[in-house]
């Protein structure tokens, strides 16, 4: 049940959207209140992020639902996890075209918020061990599965170009505290827990490790359609 309990924040949020969409009557007819996006950064680590936003309070601000799936399989590693995440935004200063020469852009929009996330991820890999590294060696190869359940919540700040009123860039900064549970099957390895051994496996020391345990920055960039 622990595993699950940041998720059913996230899935509570969604019974918001009625409440959401009967607000909309405020904005214009000619103005798009909602926004579907990707984001194009996480393919490289085999990672689909997509979000849709909620326009409310005639567009001063929105909550946008964000899950992402993980999954990747190769000769040395398979994993799969699964990610959700929720953010309020708050729209501070909205620039458009009409009123200020924006370039190729019809608005910009400046905005600050929170987000809260939560992870489950499972990670299979093989470790390789040197047991006798005073003689020759000997390499014993071990399969080992990492579970990964972490949460987190923080503040951000950002801005959104919009091109066109259809075509949106989303950029985010920010960053918040991160709380996580690691349990690696290699623990139990007789060769781990040898002195003499030497192993391979990726570690959580890095900010934008999956696993990683603090205060840590947050990033993100977003290309979307307005609807």
């Amino acid at each position: 049940m622990k595993k699950y309990l940041s998720f059913l924040v996230f899935f509570g949020l969604l019974s918001m959207q009625s409440d959401i969409n009967g607000q909309s009557n405020s904005l214009s007819i000619e103005e798009y209140k909602d926004n579907l996006k990707i984001s194009p950064i996480q393919f490289g680590k085999s990672y689909f992020e997509f979000a849709y936003e909620f326009g409310m309070k005639g567009g001063q601000s929105s909550i946008q639902i964000a899950p992402m799936i993980m999954l990747k399989r190769n000769n040395f590693e398979e994993f799969r996890g699964i990610q959700g995440e929720i953010q309020y935004r708050n729209y501070l200063k909205k620039w458009n075209d009409t009123e200020t020469k924006l370039g190729p852009f019809s608005n910009i929009d400046f905005f600050v918020g929170l987000y809260g996330l939560g992870l489950s991820f499972e990670r299979d890999y093989t470790a390789e061990f040197y047991p006798n590294i005073n003689q020759m060696p000997t390499v014993v190869r071990e399969d080992h599965t990492r579970n990964i359940f972490a949460t987190e919540a923080g503040i951000f700040v950002g801005m959104k170009f919009i091109v066109g009123k259809r075509i949106t860039l989303d950029l985010l900064a920010g960053g918040g505290v991160r709380y996580s549970e690691i349990d690696d099957s290699i623990d139990n390895s007789i060769y781990f827990n040898e002195d003499t051994n030497y192993y391979y496996y990726d570690d959580d020391n890095e900010v934008f490790d999956l696993g990683y345990y603090g205060v840590k920055p947050k990033l993100n960039l977003q290309i979307g359609i307005t609807l």
